[in-house]
């Protein structure tokens, strides 16, 4: 029996989708089953995040509810939490700017200033900007003059796991020196912390494992201006944006990702002009043909969004590649060994384009000391502590 992809909601998280989606009658509908299968004291974390969207369509619906003042809460919570986080954005992309540094705000940030227009239903659990691929080194130094502090460099496992061995395998937040061409050139991003606990996800790359040369230049050309607290600001063109939120989406993750649904939902029936055109060329371009046809063929037949015939018929005509079809199974299902092989291809292909691209035709680092520094290892004999502490929790859970 083939598993369920991360991407589509479960029964519950689906009633609650459609109640916070659907029309006004379906929509009432939804939340009353919804309500009478859970326990609101006891929602997966992917459905809590979603409760203040939930609360703002109850207000509107005029849905009364004993748990309606913790709906209320988690509203309350979200709108204080992003009124501080959004000009905490426009202080790093003014610094940025003023440097000579153009941002995008991405994600979280940009919906809830474009497309939600309401600080109040979308969390953010951080703040992501994306910087051109060149100016990536400037615009770390830029941050950590500013005050942010780099954060670990992720380690899938301990990333997935929460754990706190982390600390085992790495040599703790990463050194301003080790931001370097063969880090850039395989990482997509790095998350950053305030000294007050807020977040920012510094991209240099938009999408995870999309990291070629020039992948981004034409998302960067149809980026159009957004203001951040008064600072100008660039966001991605709706089709860009669109693409992202489903290839985000679709990725596993230990909070169940079904707020790709409502972002996505959203952001189309805000952008009647949306390029599909511009869609299916970037899902060709990026590898994500299956992503973007299975997702948009999930969106329109639960919430009639309105993508054309001629999108999913060409998405399901282009021939996809074996290494997408492996990339696609990978990345939605829960991690295990096929992950972690996948990630190691990974790291050798963008090891090999690292070697190419290296003046006189020799990389610096061996492939064992670039995979240590990638993955912030504090020595060889660490990474191989991490290799098997990873294969048994692949084979083991």
């Amino acid at each position: 029996m083939t598993a369920q992809p991360a991407w589509l909601p479960g029964i519950t998280q689906q009633l609650l989708l459609d109640a916070c989606l659907l029309d006004d009658d379906r929509g009432r509908s939804a939340f009353a089953k919804w309500r009478a299968l859970v326990d609101v004291d006891r929602l997966d974390s992917g459905s809590f995040r979603l409760l203040p969207l939930l609360y703002r369509r109850m207000s509107a619906l005029g849905i009364e509810d004993p748990s309606r003042g913790l709906f209320k809460g988690t509203y309350r919570r979200t709108w204080y939490s992003n009124k501080l986080a959004i000009p905490e954005a426009a202080r790093i992309i003014a610094g940025l700017s003023s440097s000579g540094v153009p941002a995008i705000a991405l994600k979280g940030i940009a919906l809830t200033l474009e497309h939600y227009r309401d600080a109040g239903v979308r969390s953010m659990g951080d703040v992501d900007i994306a910087v051109p691929r060149p100016l990536a080194r400037r615009a770390v130094e830029i941050l950590v003059r500013l005050g942010w502090t780099a954060e670990t460099t992720p380690l899938t496992g301990a990333r997935i796991t929460g754990s706190p061995g982390v600390a085992r395998w790495t040599v703790g937040p990463r050194p301003t020196r080790d931001f370097d061409d063969d880090y850039f050139d395989t990482r997509h991003a790095h998350g950053f912390a305030s000294a007050g606990g807020l977040q920012v996800d510094l991209h240099w790359f938009l999408l995870q494992g999309n990291s070629e040369p020039g992948i981004d230049d034409s998302a960067w050309e149809n980026a159009r201006p957004l203001a951040v607290a008064g600072v100008g600001a660039l966001s991605l063109a709706p089709a860009d944006h669109l693409l992202l939120l489903l290839a985000h989406g679709a990725r596993w993750n230990p909070i169940p990702p079904v707020r790709w649904v409502a972002d996505a939902v959203t952001l189309i029936r805000a952008e009647p002009e949306l390029s599909w055109q511009q869609l299916v060329d970037g899902a060709k371009r990026r590898g994500l043909v299956l992503v973007v046809r299975n997702l948009l063929l999930y969106l329109e037949e639960r919430f009639s969004v309105g993508v054309p015939d001629w999108v999913i018929r060409e998405l399901a005509e282009f021939p996809v590649t074996a290494h997408e079809q492996r990339s696609y199974r990978v990345s939605v299902s829960a991690p295990g060994l096929a992950a972690g092989i996948e990630e190691v291809r990974y790291l050798r292909r963008r090891y090999a384009a690292r070697h190419r691209v290296a003046s006189g035709g020799e990389s610096r680092r061996s492939f064992p000391a670039y995979v240590r520094h990638v993955l912030g290892a504090a020595s060889l004999p660490h990474v191989g502590g991490y290799a098997c502490t990873e294969i048994m929790r692949r084979i083991w859970g």
